[in-house]
C-alpha cells in the first residue's frame, strides 16, 4: 500500500472505498436514467430562468404524481367493472342481515 500525503494506508482503503462507491453510483444513474426533453415557449424559457428553481426535480415529481394517479384512476375503474359484474342484492338484504344479526345476540 502506497503513502499518500495526509492518509496513511488506513485511510487511502476509506478514499479508494469512496471513489468506488461514487463512482458506481455515477454508473448506475447512467444506466437508470433516461432522459426526456420537452419544448416550451421562449417567454416561458425566459421566466424560468428568473426563478431559482430545480426545473428537472419538479418535473421529475410532477411525472412520479401524475402517473400515481392515473394508476389510482385505472385501479377504481377496474374495482368498479367488477362490481358491475357482480349481481346486485335484492331490495332490504342489508336491512334483513343486520336484523337477523341483532336477534342472534
Amino acid at each position: 500500500m502506497r503513502e499518500v500525503e495526509g492518509y496513511g494506508p488506513e485511510g487511502l482503503e476509506d478514499i479508494d472505498a469512496k471513489v468506488f462507491i461514487f463512482v458506481l453510483q455515477k454508473a448506475l444513474q447512467v444506466v437508470f436514467v433516461s432522459v426526456i426533453s420537452v419544448r416550451v415557449p421562449r417567454e416561458l424559457k425566459e421566466e424560468m430562468r428568473k426563478l431559482n428553481i430545480n426545473w428537472s426535480e419538479e418535473i421529475r415529481k410532477f411525472i412520479a404524481r401524475r402517473i400515481d394517479e392515473e394508476l389510482r384512476k385505472r385501479r377504481i375503474e377496474e374495482a368498479l367493472a367488477m362490481l358491475r359484474g357482480t349481481g346486485s342484492v335484492e331490495r332490504g338484504f342489508a336491512e334483513k342481515a343486520v336484523r337477523e344479526d341483532r336477534d342472534s345476540r
